[in-house]
């Protein structure tokens, strides 16, 4: 039996497992991952490197979703391009990936199972259960597969929270667990992102209050941004609202698909008479007004950044709004964020963010909570997932205080292959797992030569010749000469020195070279190595040749 993350190890997001028998495979998620501005120019969202699977695809027996999250669920569609295989998912997470196969490919019918805490399911060789968990969107869930090795959990994201929002059934149920727990935990797989933070997770209730507090005492209007999948953030501003007479516009086409959806499963309530449309914002007293809003991570077409750029159709900043971001910063999105909040500020806002506010919860757990899943699991092996590599090491770290030998404990790197057999874990050698890159609806690995030449455009500028040449590649003349974020005097006369002396070595040069020697390629490159040395540049030199004969 082999376990092989596929990503979220060494990273926050682009969370996706194999587990692997001698006869089928069964996938745990398959998420985006999200890369700083500008890392890579023109790439946003980053998927994993599914090559492994590729010549396995008959062994796939279907992807287990834990929850609804992107960073969980973004990649699917992807993926259905490649494998035709069905998906087993909670209720949001269903309504959230049928939107989004919809919306991405209109020619595929994916065989997607609703799945139920209380169902077992058989996959091959491989059957698992599910057990509620609490996370930062409904039906979130942690899973136990039953191998032919032996028993996995999978602890999907999730805290300990005692008082949800939305209902007792979104506490993490130990319980439930505790019941199917009937045989010995092989390995334990479990969410590493707050193994850092000491103590237990901030309550939904915390944030309640701090909202509520908000909404009551502020007599001006309030945007409120969070993430659009936050749907108990969404119940709480929502109820608030209506405990002290205040209407509420949503604004964001992902908060305003998420919310119905919600409203459709039963999570929160219609609210008919609270909600307002966009287009009646500025018929009603404001100080009477809520907004709730995408844009909390400073997303390029987002609500909040809409607003903030000063280009929202409907809503413009005034004097005396609040602005409230209820959500923490996602390492990388730190510089877009602050951007924002700037401009924001600058319009005459007031921005309140989880710095000093207790407007946001976190969704993972905190040590005491990594704890109590070790000692309820009581796993044989450990396996810190879904982290950055010192989230992992830390979460290692509370695992060994819980009496799980340090020889037990594996620290993997994506694509890293774990082998159980015998009641034994150890590591295997490792299988692709690079960073695919998503541009557009096109697939691109890191190291491919169109990534390259992005990056050197983007960091040294660009410049364009083109050339007349005669049958026997002879230069006739140097029609144009462009740069394009090239420091370069560009006046006539050295513009024309440039090109004369450029014509008059490419001829030299020519003459001297072999027949067989004489040809575009030839002069295409010695026109690029010519001007970079001249100029003494690295930018990207594109020559094109134009034959006048």
């Amino acid at each position: 039996m082999k376990i092989i993350p596929l990503g979220g190890l060494g990273e926050v997001g682009k969370n996706m497992a194999i587990i692997e028998s001698d006869k089928d495979i069964v996938i745990i998620d398959a998420g985006i991952g999200f890369i700083k501005k500008n890392e890579i120019p023109g790439i946003e969202i980053i998927i994993p490197d599914i090559t492994y699977l590729e010549e396995k695809k008959h062994k796939i027996k279907g992807i287990i979703v834990t929850h609804g999250h992107e960073d969980h669920i973004g990649a699917i569609p992807f993926i259905l391009d490649s494998f035709d295989i069905p998906i087993y998912a909670p209720a949001m997470a269903c309504e959230l990936l049928r939107k989004k196969i919809y919306r991405s490919r209109t020619d595929i019918s994916p065989k997607i199972f609703l799945t139920k805490e209380d169902n077992k399911y058989k996959l091959g060789d491989m059957s698992f259960e599910l057990f509620p968990v609490s996370h930062s969107i409904p039906d979130s869930y942690g899973i136990l597969i039953n191998t032919p090795c032996g028993n996995i959990v999978h602890s999907g994201d999730f805290k300990f929270d005692k008082k949800p929002t939305i209902g007792n059934e979104y506490r993490t149920n130990i319980n439930h667990l505790k019941k199917i727990l009937k045989d010995e935990i092989m390995v334990l797989m479990s969410d590493s992102t707050n193994a850092e933070e000491e103590g237990y997770s901030i309550s939904e209730q915390e944030v309640k209050k701090s909202i509520n507090s908000i909404i009551k005492s502020h007599n001006n209007r309030i945007i409120i941004s969070t993430f659009a999948s936050q749907i108990s953030r969404n119940k709480i501003i929502s109820d608030a609202c209506i405990k002290y007479n205040k209407k509420l516009c949503i604004v964001g086409k992902s908060m305003i698909d998420n919310t119905k959806i919600a409203k459709n499963l039963g999570h929160i309530k219609s609210y008919e008479d609270l909600i307002i449309r966009q287009d009646q914002i500025n018929n009603l007293n404001q100080n009477n007004l809520v907004i709730l809003t995408t844009g909390s991570q400073g997303e390029k077409q987002s609500g909040l950044v809409r607003i903030a750029n000063n280009n929202h159709k409907n809503i413009q900043i005034k004097d005396g709004d609040t602005v409230v971001i209820s959500a923490s910063t996602i390492p990388g999105n730190e510089v877009q964020v602050n951007d924002a909040i700037n401009k924001l500020l600058k319009l005459g806002a007031k921005v309140i963010t989880d710095k000093n506010h207790t407007i946001h919860a976190s969704g993972h757990a905190y040590k005491n909570e990594l704890k109590e899943l070790i000692n309820t699991v009581k796993p044989k092996f450990f396996v810190p997932v879904h982290g950055e590599l010192k989230m992992q090491i830390a979460h290692g770290k509370i695992a060994e205080s819980e009496n799980i030998n340090k020889e037990n404990i594996f620290i993997l790197e994506n694509g890293e292959v774990l082998l159980l057999k015998d009641k034994k874990l150890n590591k295997n050698g490792k299988v692709p797992a690079e960073n695919i890159l998503i541009d557009g609806k096109n697939l691109i690995y890191e190291d491919d030569e169109i990534i390259k030449e992005r990056n050197q455009i983007y960091k040294n500028g660009l410049i364009l010749v083109t050339i007349l040449f005669d049958s026997k590649y002879k230069l006739s003349k140097i029609v144009d000469l462009m740069s394009y974020g090239v420091i370069i005097d560009d006046s006539y006369e050295n513009i024309k020195y440039i090109k004369d002396s450029l014509e008059q070595n490419i001829n030299s040069s020519i003459k001297k070279q072999p027949k067989n020697k004489k040809n575009e390629n030839f002069i295409k490159e010695y026109s690029a190595n010519f001007l970079r040395q001249k100029l003494d540049i690295k930018s990207k030199i594109i020559v094109s040749l134009v034959n006048n004969d």
